[in-house]
């Protein structure tokens, strides 16, 4: 368990996982900088944190983007020019105002130019009441950056959030709650009632619908290099071997039991074979009712699963995977203080 002093839940992370020769001097290295954002107290803004370090030492930065009673939760962090670029999502409805994110840019990797910088507002589309979901900023490429919104629309922007472009109309899906990249660079978004939509790469703007698994709410997607898929449901883990064209090459890999969503999960090996080969695959399971996270894992291809021993915790939200590292760090909800869980193997 990691020291932090944020009282209300921390609802997602985003890190940077660069080498070292693709960011400017200073920067700490993969897996260092990690940003999270927050649940707003009653009367209260939202905060978003960093760390320089992986987690041990978190700094809250000092303005606070969004209103009173605002949560902030999908958030991505991206090197830019000697820094980087922050940009997180209001997550909960503002009738008199679209969707909306907020971008910041650091001029430096120290602490103190960090916890000083500004934000600048920006409305995702035009419609009113409309907002972002908690998993639902995606950042694959530089000039490229997804947001899903809560009635099914997809957003794209090309200039690392200063401005928005719908290319995908909710009409046949609610609730965009998670993105994923395959290897041979197409993107997936994985929605409510089991709606599951595909971007090919040769075809960028144009979201098409694909076969999911059942008309459960899709929470997280991981796709492996062989292109196997993995989404995860409200109960259960899936593999899919056919690149989701028919319902039945879908496998339910594991039931963790009713109330038990799979909010997040990844492979091994992804430094030395892009997205990981899918053998050793861990995800983030959060018990909504009593609220208590865990992680399980499967060194089979998802055969067997075993629970890796967890702390005691009120939920877990999201978490980040290192690409370099055996490690993940995990945010959830306040136990008296925000969850924030490392976790590590040799």
């Amino acid at each position: 368990a990691l020291t932090n002093v944020e009282t209300e839940d921390m609802l997602a992370i985003d890190g940077i996982k660069d080498l070292a020769t693709s960011c400017g001097a200073g920067y700490p290295g993969p897996d260092k900088v990690l940003v999270m954002s927050s649940q707003a107290a009653a009367g209260a803004k939202a905060n978003v944190y960093f760390s320089i370090d992986g987690g041990p030492t978190t700094t809250v930065i000092t303005a606070d983007p969004g209103a009173n009673d605002e949560h902030l939760g999908a958030i991505v962090v991206r090197p830019l020019g000697a820094g980087f670029r922050i940009v997180v999502a209001r997550t909960v409805t503002d009738a008199a105002a679209p969707a909306e994110v907020w971008y910041a840019t650091s001029a430096a990797f120290d602490a103190t130019t960090i916890a000083a910088v500004a934000w600048t507002s920006v409305n995702v589309g035009s419609t009113n009441g409309e907002f972002i979901e908690q998993g639902s900023l995606f950042w694959p490429e530089f000039n490229r950056m997804y947001a899903g919104s809560d009635v099914g629309d997809i957003y794209l922007s090309t200039n690392q959030g200063e401005s928005w472009t719908k290319i995908y109309d909710g009409v046949t899906a609610n609730d965009v709650n998670t993105f994923a990249r395959d290897a041979d660079g197409g993107t997936w978004a994985g929605c409510l009632a089991g709606v599951l939509l595909y971007e090919s790469p040769s075809n960028r703007g144009s979201f098409s619908v694909k076969t999911s698994p059942n008309t459960d709410e899709i929470f997280s997607l991981a796709i492996a290099n062989d292109g196997t898929i993995y989404a995860g449901q409200g109960t259960s883990i899936f593999r899919n071997n056919n690149n989701a064209t028919t319902a039945g090459g879908w496998t339910n890999l594991k039931n963790f039991g009713s109330g038990f969503k799979v909010v997040s999960i990844w492979f091994e090996g992804e430094n030395k074979l892009k997205n990981g080969d899918g053998q050793i695959i861990r995800c983030v399971v959060d018990d909504t009712a009593p609220n208590d996270g865990s992680v399980w894992q499967s060194v089979d291809w998802g055969q067997s699963w075993q629970q890796v021993t967890a702390l005691a915790n009120d939920g877990y939200n999201q978490s980040y995977h290192s690409r370099y590292g055996n490690h993940a760090v995990i945010v959830g909800d306040d136990n008296p203080l925000a969850t924030i869980h490392l976790l590590s193997q040799a």
